[in-house]
């Protein structure tokens, strides 16, 4: 208990998830969601996806919970987290857990394992979308580049014009006047 105090006390500069080794063989897991941390100490050789995949059911019941409590409209449920003032409010959500905790208590149950593939099948996913998003961006980059050195070529075309008219600018401008002078210094 005293761990986990401890541990409550550097909330504020830990990860959103993690693991911490803990006194007596323990591992305290945790979860920091919507400004609610669910700790949970878990033995060591219990596998760690599980200790989340739990963490997670419980997070999930509880959100459930919040909206049975304080309506499920645009509700900010972190304000109204703050302004309980009696302990063990949610004393009757104990149940909840309870439950969650038989489905979890053996690792290698079917349960758990349904989780666990349903986190692995939810996380390729996300990195399947992310992979393609980086391929859509990486052909972005490169009708970008391509842009970029069409409109190089196009520049250094213009440059070009524009150093001819200036040359043809002056040529008109000073061409007669240089003429007159040369047949003059010639007649003379």
């Amino acid at each position: 208990r005293g761990q986990a105090q401890q541990l409550l006390t550097c909330l504020h500069s830990m990860p959103t998830s993690c693991s911490v080794e803990c006194a007596g063989g323990f591992v305290g897991h945790l979860r920091i969601s919507e400004g609610v941390c669910f700790l949970g100490l878990f033995c060591p050789n219990y596998p760690r996806n599980a200790a989340f995949a739990y963490l997670e059911d419980v997070r999930l019941l509880f959100q459930e919970e919040l909206k049975r409590e304080f309506g499920t409209g645009s509700v900010d449920y972190r304000s109204c987290l703050e302004c309980i003032d009696k302990p063990y409010y949610f004393g009757r959500f104990d149940r909840h857990i309870a439950k969650i905790l038989i489905q979890y208590r053996d690792p290698s149950s079917s349960t758990v394992l349904v989780k666990l593939q349903s986190n692995l099948a939810q996380v390729s996913h996300i990195m399947k979308c992310n992979i393609n998003e980086l391929m859509l961006r990486g052909e972005a980059l490169d009708s970008v580049s391509q842009k970029a050195s069409n409109l190089k070529a196009e520049s250094k075309k213009f440059s070009g014009a524009a150093h001819a008219l200036s040359l043809q600018v002056l040529l008109q401008k000073y061409l007669i006047p240089l003429l007159t002078i040369a047949v003059v210094a010639m007649l003379a």
